[in-house]
């Protein structure tokens, strides 16, 4: 073989690896480095926060609860609650955006007694949830919540609960506020 022919064969070998190790690292995005998903069309989808600890193991599930804070009539909001597995490295496990909407909720523009959502890992007896969300694996342990929004104007609430507990297995998680650039 010739010295063209095998420097050939190595820049190919050299560029095809790069290449698989590019794709490699974008399918293990995390929470802070995972494209943001499209909420709704001709909104800007921002991060507004980060749930740590969310679990969805042995009837414990993560219930997450936001409010729209705008002024009533203004504008429709849009959240979604996107699920990480810190263990898997993948992420995120569940897919909110527009068309999928699996985590997410539409907060009502005109009524204020519909501007509150919830989201859930699973089907709890003390919380009514708004969006369950489907196709989750059922043994997440160290999990971590991306909060996205149409809207910087939100404020939510994270919680543990046993899913066939009363309201005193409630257990507050805490919710990590992102702050936006340029906002």
């Amino acid at each position: 073989m010739s010295d063209i022919a095998t420097t050939s064969n190595i820049r190919l070998i050299v560029a095809v690896s790069l290449l698989l190790l590019t794709a490699g690292s974008s399918a293990a995005a995390g929470p802070f480095d995972s494209p943001l998903p499209l909420l709704a069309v001709g909104k800007t989808t921002r991060v507004f926060g980060f749930v740590p600890g969310v679990i969805k193991n042995n009837n414990v599930e993560t219930v997450l609860m936001c409010s729209s804070l705008e002024p009533v009539g203004t504008t429709k909001v849009h959240i979604g609650f996107e699920v990480f597995d810190a263990i898997a490295g993948v992420g995120p496990l569940n897919n909110v955006a527009v068309g999928v909407s699996d985590g997410a909720a539409t907060l009502s523009e005109t009524a204020p007694f519909a501007r509150t959502a919830t989201i859930t890992t699973g089907a709890t007896v003390v919380f009514h949830e708004d969006d369950v969300i489907t196709g989750l694996p059922i043994n997440i342990k160290h999990g971590i919540g991306r909060i996205v929004s149409t809207s910087k104007r939100i404020a939510c609430n994270a919680f543990a609960t046993d899913q066939t507990a009363s309201t005193d297995e409630v257990i507050p998680l805490k919710v990590i506020l992102r702050g936006q650039h340029g906002d």
